[in-house]
């Protein structure tokens, strides 16, 4: 759930010889920022099917199962298949060890385990307590986890990088001024440090958080099979998008 941006703008950024990546003239490098809390109206939830059993065709049957519980379930609160992605059925044979004999330890009888994950869209945030909840009772449901976005995400990301590059420019200004200096051209601006262009080139994210803090990336964690709190399966009331934006000034000569 996280929109990537890459926006660079080079005008003239030199690197002298040596250890340093500083520009060979003087600049003001300034960070701006831009968050806002919003209501969220989309869930993204994520949790696996798992049977365990010491027959492969018991636990085959099981997870069958328990995957049609799950999609009858969501059929039943009106997600459309659509937006409904199951993965493949993953497999794993459990040998055991049995320590139990004289002399040493050797290999039990194999235990076969059998999941299928899958990622479920829910168009209607309000929803989610009620399925979540569900899901929570069924015996074969594990690592269940929801995420909260909105629909007008991307208009949204747009306004929040306007305002941290206006912000950034007005910090510049104010930092130039302090000290006497004239804010020159734009030399670079990048939603990434500078230090981690050369590492990761440019790779920049939105950042989601709940307005409360606490879990962050717009994300409520729901493990195990067993609901122990109702606070689990509930739906924030905000969450909070926030982005930065770095750039690089050139400094000049006030004009006296």
């Amino acid at each position: 759930m996280k929109a990537r941006y890459v926006w660079l703008l080079i005008l003239g950024l030199a690197a002298p010889a040596g250890a340093t990546d500083l520009p060979a003239f003087p600049f003001i490098d300034v960070t701006g920022h831009a968050m806002r809390a919003v209501s969220p109206d989309l869930a993204r939830i994520n949790f696996t099917v798992k049977a365990r059993d010491a027959s492969a065709e018991v636990a085959a049957h099981a997870l069958s199962a328990g995957a049609q519980a799950v999609l009858d379930l969501l059929s039943a609160r009106g997600v459309a298949a659509a937006d409904i992605d199951a993965h493949e059925v993953a497999k794993e044979v459990i040998f055991e060890r049995d320590s139990g004999i004289s002399g040493g330890t050797r290999r039990g009888p194999p235990r076969y385990a059998v999941s299928r994950s899958f990622s479920v869209l829910l168009r209607r945030v309000a929803s989610w307590p009620d399925i979540g909840t569900r899901l929570l009772e069924m015996q074969n449901i594990e690592d269940l986890e929801a995420q909260f976005e909105r629909t007008d995400r991307e208009a949204l990301e747009a306004e929040l990088l306007a305002a941290a590059a206006h912000e950034a420019q007005q910090r510049a200004e104010r930092m130039a001024a302090g000290f006497g200096q004239h804010l020159g051209a734009l030399q670079a601006v990048s939603q990434e440090p500078f230090e981690a262009i050369s590492s990761r080139f440019l790779r920049a994210d939105m950042r989601y958080t709940y307005a409360g803090g606490g879990l962050g990336v717009s994300e409520a964690m729901v493990t195990g099979g067993r609901r122990t709190s109702a606070e689990q399966v509930m739906v924030p009331a905000t969450i909070t998008l926030g982005t930065a934006v770095n750039a690089i000034y050139r400094l000049e000569n006030a004009p006296h």
